[in-house]
């Protein structure tokens, strides 16, 4: 299999918002999967429904991103999780999550993901802190 070729197509799948072609396309491509692959993958399964294989795909995106040195991207996607994990109900991984992304937004320069992070921050504190 051209794994290159799997990519592109399922870049292009999902731009026309064809998730079961990006999904069986990515897919496809196994472990040649990027970071950036497999946030899409999760992205993709999310839409269609499959909440713990998103967020399983994202969790390894995350790592992928640190592997490659992409602090933003990684603090961008364990915000993502934070909400997710917070939304499924639990707390602790959520917090988990949270801190994750407190610890490499405290590294970045000031960028849109720095703002996320404040506005997750007022929105996770008690009550009387807003």
């Amino acid at each position: 299999m051209d794994v290159r070729a799997a990519q592109e197509a399922a870049r292009e799948a999902f731009a026309r918002g064809a998730w079961r072609t990006a999904r069986a396309e990515l897919e496809a491509a196994g472990d040649a999967l990027t970071a950036a692959d497999l946030d899409l993958l999760s992205r993709v399964t999310w839409v269609l429904g499959d909440v713990p294989g998103s967020m399983e795909h994202a969790e390894r995106a995350f790592a992928g991103y640190l592997g490659e040195g992409r602090a933003r991207a990684a603090a961008d996607l364990a915000l993502r999780l934070t909400v997710q994990w917070g939304t499924r109900g639990d707390g602790a991984l959520a917090t988990a999550w949270f801190a994750r992304a407190q610890r490499l937004v405290e590294k970045l320069p000031v960028c849109v993901t720095t703002g996320y992070l404040r506005y997750a921050e007022v929105v996770l504190s008690p009550g009387d802190e807003r």
